[in-house]
């Protein structure tokens, strides 16, 4: 929604590092109509929601022989990675190869964060713990740091912890296995030595993606913190969407998150949810969208918010204010609750309101939320319930709603709600946001849209004198087109 590079065919994956106050968004870029990657770029910003585009910065080279010329064949795939700073000084980003049915991690080295150069230094998998090859292959790649020293304050330091996604011994290539997460140590931020994959309970996906694992304090919590791990593959549906395991010790055991295992939700919306330090220390957190113009966009940075409970949701993060162009526009909305003038797709739209949540057992139709106009006239409604969950539907016209399909529902199991809740929905070429209270509820990919949006049920509410909306404002996003 924020940010895609013009300057690549496609991209990918994403990661975040920030220093001295600057944002650099790296990406992995695709080669043109294809799902194989030898290079990443990087984009800067000042306040994490403007950049500055620097393009592809480095391209993988082989490391593991036979190597061939370009372009690679389909047996090499580079792999994303994270970013992190040497014992040297220097920053690293590690990255990986897949070739002939193993895979290694290699890295490289910056001063600036922009201008990168591989080293010789290969990474393999270690024979005592992990899988080293398979005929359909192994994964050894995305290792994400953190010190092993744990502090909410610090983000470099030795030595350091790695984890990242493997194939431990005895899982894979299909169902379910109690291993998934490499896991080792350095001491000067390229050599590692690795370690027992931690233990999963219950069971994970076999090719369980490593997005990011950190230490988080707990509040009433006398043990101080506990790790978080976020992981792409959801055991209970097989699909590619981001959850949440706990453990009280970095070597693990890791449990499944009591609440709000699912962090992000797929629904062929967005992916891989990545951890990383923030202006102050703040624990933030990146991830992709799709659009339908260009596959994968960066989307708005999240604040990681971790409540007394141990429970981990996704949060507003307050960066993202300097999302609203100024000055803000009138809310000007017609008798049936459209918005004047409609949203410029291409730059994008920021809502915000009251809601009053609707009755207990009230139908679809009666809640409070959004109604956007799809390409020939129908709409996809995003509505909240008497319990703040938040559904999509697919409705027969924006005009008059009828006929509601479902499409999917998002409960971040929020508790203490009052009768009235602040909602807050981004909406830029067809990718939309909802965000109840500063909580993230969908990250959603619309049909494509004219970019008319109203108010749901404003006319009937009107009619009866009592809205369940109030107090609205809209800005256009400080985004060029």
């Amino acid at each position: 929604m924020v940010f895609h590079s013009s300057a690549v065919a496609d991209q990918w994956d994403t990661w975040a590092f920030v220093e001295n106050g600057t944002f650099y968004a790296f990406y992995l870029v695709l080669r043109e109509g294809t799902w194989f990657a030898d290079s990443f770029g990087v984009a800067s910003s000042a306040d994490g929601t403007h950049f500055k585009d620097h393009g592809v910065v480095f391209t993988g080279r082989c490391m593991v022989p036979p190597c061939g010329t370009r372009p690679w064949t389909g047996g090499f795939w580079m792999g994303s990675g994270s970013v992190w700073r040497a014992a040297d000084g220097r920053y690293v980003v590690n990255w990986s190869q897949e070739r002939g049915g193993t895979e290694n991690i290699s890295f490289a080295v910056s001063s600036d964060l922009i201008r990168w150069q591989g080293v010789d230094e290969i990474y393999s998998p270690d024979p005592r713990y992990y899988e080293t090859h398979a005929p359909n292959g192994i994964r050894w790649d995305g290792i994400y740091t953190i010190p092993a020293t744990p502090s909410p304050s610090l983000r470099d330091g030795y030595p350091r912890l790695g984890y990242w996604t493997a194939t431990p011994l005895g899982c894979g290539p299909t169902g379910l296995c109690n291993h998934t997460m490499g896991f080792g140590v350095t001491h000067d931020g390229l050599s590692w030595n690795a370690w027992p994959s931690p233990a999963m309970q219950p069971p994970v996906v076999h090719w369980s993606e490593v997005g990011a694992v950190e230490y988080v304090p707990i509040i009433n919590d006398s043990s101080g913190g506990r790790y978080f791990a976020l992981l792409g593959g959801n055991p209970s549906n097989q699909v590619a969407e981001m959850i949440v395991y706990v453990a009280e010790r970095p070597q693990g055991p890791f449990i499944a998150a009591r609440k709000n295992r699912v962090l992000l939700p797929a629904a062929r919306s967005c992916y891989f949810t990545r951890f990383f330090r923030g202006p102050g220390m703040a624990l933030l957190v990146t991830h992709q969208s799709f659009s339908h113009v260009g596959r994968t966009y960066i989307a708005p940075y999240k604040a990681a918010h971790v409540d007394a409970e141990g429970t981990m949701r996704l949060a507003w993060w307050e960066g993202s204010q300097n999302l609203k162009a100024v000055p803000e526009l009138p809310a000007t909305i017609t008798p049936a609750g459209w918005f004047m003038p409609p949203v410029d797709v291409d730059v994008g739209a920021i809502f915000e309101a009251s809601f009053a949540l609707p009755p207990y057992g009230a139908p679809l139709l009666l809640w409070p939320g959004f109604l956007l106009e799809q390409e020939g006239g129908a709409a996809t409604l995003v509505a909240l319930d008497s319990s703040a969950r938040c559904v999509v539907a697919n409705v027969s016209s924006a005009g008059a709603p009828a006929r509601p399909a479902i499409e999917h529902t998002w409960d971040r199991e929020l508790s203490g709600l009052g009768a009235a809740v602040a909602v807050r929905l981004l909406f830029r070429r067809e990718m939309l946001e909802l965000y109840v209270d500063d909580f993230l509820l969908p990250v959603f990919l619309m049909p494509p849209s004219t970019g008319r949006v109203r108010l749901a049920n404003h006319a009937a509410m009107a009619e009866s004198g009592r809205s369940l909306i109030v107090d609205v404002h809209r800005w256009a996003m400080s985004l060029s087109s």
